[in-house]
């Protein structure tokens, strides 16, 4: 059975799922990334910590699932 990867990369974190083709999820990971005002009006990201939050969020969702990375 396949399993499918969702990423959300929000404003503030960076969600993972894996879901199974019938639906059921099998795992899910989050983690938080910080964001910069330096002036009213701007908002600034470092995509160093997107990659980190992706790499980290997908691990916690592969972690326990069961689900191999080649099952994806």
């Amino acid at each position: 059975m396949s399993v499918y990867l969702g990423i959300d990369l929000g404003t503030t974190g960076l969600k993972a799922l894996l879901v199974r083709e019938d639906g059921r999820v099998c795992g899910a990971g989050y983690r938080q990334y910080p964001i910069s005002i330096p002036v009213t009006g701007y908002a600034q990201q470092d995509p160093k910590d997107w990659w980190r939050a992706l790499r980290e969020s997908i691990a916690e969702a592969l972690d326990g699932s069961g689900v191999q990375p080649s099952d994806l």
